[in-house]
């Protein structure tokens, strides 16, 4: 046998033990991943369903044995798509950082919006129900408790049977936008209200522009109380 017929059958026999180096690697990978993901899900939930898929490729070589960590899954949690990262490591040093790619769908109760909303409602105004839905399809993360939404409001619309998350709300301002105050002046030891219109939202310590029926321009005045604003000198 030549030289080259011998180099190349050595290479055959080769080709198919890297091949499973290469498969069993994956693997450890996949399975260090799925092992991240279902810890961080817990038991919480009646129903998981975890696709692989995306597996990951090119696959670092290494004389010694490997290790496979997980790192923590940034973003929203849990959510229908998304990506774990795993350090392949070996003799204590990481050699490449894989992603391996999930589809989740997690099945358990959620509070969720009973009506369709399209206004900024108040939060004690609101119907919220708990149904069983798959909270992994929700964009932000569900609502732990209604209780959390005390002195919110809705901050855009939303539609029934979505679920509730508290980056719906935001805080409910002292002073809304063209909402009505009672506007304090003091002249000497001589206090004057009268009603105004505000301008934008503000919160206590704010300075916002009130307009007074019957006038041009509207006067600036500082937020002293819930709907209350005090005329800047």
């Amino acid at each position: 046998m030549s030289l080259r017929l011998a180099s190349l059958f050595a290479l055959a026999c080769l080709a198919p033990a890297a091949a499973c180096a290469s498969d069993a690697a994956a693997d450890g990978a996949v399975a260090a991943a799925r092992a991240a993901v279902e810890q961080r899900l817990g038991h919480g939930y009646e129903h998981v369903q975890l696709d692989v898929t995306t597996r990951p490729e090119h696959l670092p070589a290494a004389k010694g044995a490997l290790e496979f960590r997980a790192l923590p899954i940034a973003g929203r949690w849990p959510r229908a798509r998304f990506t774990a990262m795993v350090e392949v490591r070996s003799g204590g040093r990481v050699l490449r950082t894989l992603p391996v790619g999930f589809a989740l769908s997690a099945t358990g109760q959620a509070w969720v919006y009973r009506d369709d909303v399209a206004e900024r409602l108040p939060a004690d105004q609101l119907q919220l129900e708990e149904r069983n839905v798959d909270v992994a399809l929700g964009s932000s993360a569900p609502l732990a408790s209604p209780d959390a939404l005390k002195g919110k409001r809705l901050r855009h619309p939303v539609r029934a049977g979505q679920v509730a998350s508290i980056e719906d709300f935001e805080d409910v301002p002292d002073v809304d936008n063209r909402q009505q105050v009672r506007l304090m002046a003091s002249y000497g030891g001589i206090t004057v209200e009268r009603a105004g219109v505000a301008m934008r939202a503000a919160n206590k310590g704010e300075t916002v522009p009130v307009q007074v029926a019957g006038t041009s321009e509207p006067v600036k005045a500082t937020v002293t109380d819930r709907g209350v604003a005090q005329v800047v000198p």
